[in-house]
């Protein structure tokens, strides 16, 4: 996997796209400006490797919008920014419907909840942003984090929250 970071035009998109083909990558992320959906699905359309979006996009209805252009081969909603749970249910429906694999952005703690409900499921994204203030930091084991506890299974580590209180 790849990560642009919408940092490229489309054209210099696919020309490293085509330079990257032979390392057989699952995927190439943001290749180009979030908004620019119609340049995602140019690239995509060009490329040997499989386009991965959504991290930036905005609520239910961007990611109806980039499904109905092509914009991505992979979507990857961020809880915060797709709208929360409710958000994120109805984005799965909708990459469900569309025969799209999901995946999560940040947050493993959450995600790891809402992956387990998502018919389309593909990969948990893991960076332990959380775990110095959280009483039982997510665990990766055997290759996955699995969801704990009610609610979301978060215990934060109340001595740790306060060495970080701003009063």
């Amino acid at each position: 996997m790849i990560d642009f970071n919408q940092s490229l035009d489309p054209a210099e998109a696919r020309r490293r796209i085509v330079r990257l083909a032979p390392y057989d990558l699952h995927w190439v992320e943001e290749p180009v400006p979030q908004e620019n959906l119609s340049g995602h699905a140019s690239v995509r359309m060009d490329s040997a490797i499989p386009i991965q979006a959504g991290e930036n996009w905005w609520f239910p209805r961007g990611f109806a919008e980039a499904i109905s252009v092509g914009a991505s081969d992979f979507i990857m909603p961020d809880l915060m920014k797709v709208g929360g749970i409710t958000g994120w249910l109805q984005v799965a429906g909708q990459a469900d419907a569309a025969s799209i694999p999901m995946s999560s952005h940040l947050f493993a703690e959450a995600s790891a909840h809402v992956l387990a409900v998502t018919p389309t499921a593909h990969w948990l994204e893991f960076l332990d942003l959380g775990g110095a203030i959280l009483a039982k930091p997510a665990e990766v084991i055997d290759g996955a984090v699995t969801a704990r506890g009610p609610g979301l299974g978060i215990e934060w580590n109340e001595p740790a929250v306060a060495k970080y209180q701003v009063t």
